[in-house]
């Protein structure tokens, strides 16, 4: 009894080391490798358009794994800049870039115990004129690093995604196929991906060929490239039609790695080692694919889509039982599921239970404002933007009213049990950990009714 006493003494103590503890992240210890790119071109400025700037995205802590907010050591933009300083000299006569950041978002996943880090990248290339600024060249891309502790693994994450998007600027500033598209210096600042237009939603038809990368696919320009044949098969149990690329032996193994493909009659991306059939729909691309859920609820069959081979790719073909459809993800080339997984969200969640047990309906207000009202077994789901940290809950029925200041944790749940009694005021309860793995359980099983989340 008194280890078990000890014990709990101990994980209550680590709890609240964790709760309170404050994660940042910098980049003094990666870099990139400027053996990859043209030397003629410097980092000028670095720009943080992103729409939320709170944070970085979550790692996992403590005992229970929960999710904290990770930071940048320095504002994003000064960060970034130091960063790129070390590969891009600022010198004479050397073409002045300016970067954007549209969109960084750090995470983790676990799966049959083991770790995932993830990093989802998309930057701008763009030149100062006079008058307005030129996109050059905006680029997505998402990388993955499986191990038994990850939060490690961030930064070089970032750093890996970050080389990605410029091997391709450079590649592409190579051959002569930059976007060049115009900014006017009023919304440079601004985020710009909401909606952004791409010719491939446009496109009757495309022509057969490789997509090298994602952007490649969003441009709608295929490669023409000899050496290969598809191979294609339908999945017996699903009828999802599913393709393999057939080498020439000459082709390079490095050749070989590309993002998807088109027949001339449809698109397949790669998920894993194989590719997939994408289907146009009136608001982007959908894809029949193997579904892979983690030991905590997110779906990494749907973070990790268009990441070529890897770790990542035989855990998705061994466990290709069952199928379901995903949105193509515009920002990174990572496919989704359907609905935005909670994971993405940099938000705090409230769930408010009304007992099974209540006598009488609860009038719920959240900071003086009434939100819901409350009848036996149903619950109310409220989500609060990051900076939120705190609200004053109020719970009234015929025989009084009560009120508490709550705690927010940032990509996390926090799930009160609201009371109401015959004979005296309700009462707002935290469940302990017993009786909250029974109401999770309840709410998922749809033994208490969601309302006023319309």
């Amino acid at each position: 009894m008194k280890k078990v006493f000890a014990f709990s003494i101990l994980f209550f103590w680590m709890a609240a080391a964790f709760a309170n503890q404050i994660i940042t992240l910098n980049l003094s210890d990666v870099q990139l490798d400027g053996q990859q790119y043209e030397k003629d071109f410097f980092i000028a400025e670095v720009i943080d358009a992103r729409p939320e700037k709170h944070c970085l995205g979550f790692v996992h802590k403590g005992l229970t794994n929960n999710r904290m907010p990770i930071y940048s050591q320095r504002p994003l933009e000064e960060e970034l800049y130091v960063f790129f300083a070390k590969t891009f000299e600022n010198e004479a006569g050397k073409e002045a870039i300016v970067l954007r950041v549209n969109h960084l978002f750090i995470y983790e996943v676990i799966y049959s115990d083991r770790e995932y880090a993830f990093a989802e990248l998309n930057l701008s290339f763009l030149k100062k004129g006079d008058s307005h600024f030129t996109e050059l060249l905006e680029v997505g891309t998402v990388v993955e690093k499986i191990g038994m502790e990850v939060s490690k693994r961030h930064p070089l994450n970032i750093s890996n995604a970050i080389a990605i998007c410029f091997k391709e600027f450079n590649e592409k500033r190579k051959e002569g196929r930059l976007q060049n598209g115009e900014v006017a210096s009023t919304e440079v600042r601004k985020y710009p991906l909401s909606g952004k237009d791409y010719p491939v939603l446009h496109a009757l038809s495309a022509s057969p060929g490789i997509y090298k990368t994602f952007n490649d696919f969003r441009q709608n320009e295929p490669r023409q490239m000899a050496g290969y044949k598809p191979d294609y098969y339908r999945e017996k149990d699903n009828n999802v039609v599913v393709a393999d690329l057939i080498w020439d032996k000459n082709i390079p193994k490095g050749d070989r790695l590309v993002w998807g493909f088109n027949d001339g009659s449809n698109d397949f991306i790669r998920i894993g080692t194989s590719f997939y059939q994408v289907n146009k729909t009136a608001d982007g691309f959908r894809v029949m694919a193997p579904v892979v859920k983690s030991n905590n609820g997110m779906v990494t069959g749907a973070a990790v889509g268009g990441i070529i081979g890897g770790i990542i790719g035989g855990l998705i073909d061994a466990a290709s039982v069952k199928y379901s459809e995903y949105q193509l993800d515009f920002v990174t080339g990572s496919i989704l599921p359907i609905e935005e997984p909670i994971y993405r969200k940099i938000e705090s969640r409230l769930y408010l239970c009304s007992s099974r047990f209540s006598k009488g309906e609860i009038s719920l207000e959240i900071d003086g404002k009434e939100v819901c009202r409350l009848n036996t077994g149903e619950y109310v789901k409220l989500a609060f933007p990051p900076e939120t940290t705190s609200v004053n809950l109020c719970v009234a029925s015929d025989n009084g009213r009560t009120c508490e200041a709550v705690s927010l944790e940032l990509f996390n749940r926090t799930t009160y049990l609201l009371i109401s009694y015959k004979n005296k005021p309700p009462k707002i309860d935290l469940p302990n950990n017993n009786l909250l793995t029974e109401l999770n359980h309840e709410i998922r099983d749809g033994k208490f009714v969601p309302v006023c989340n319309d």
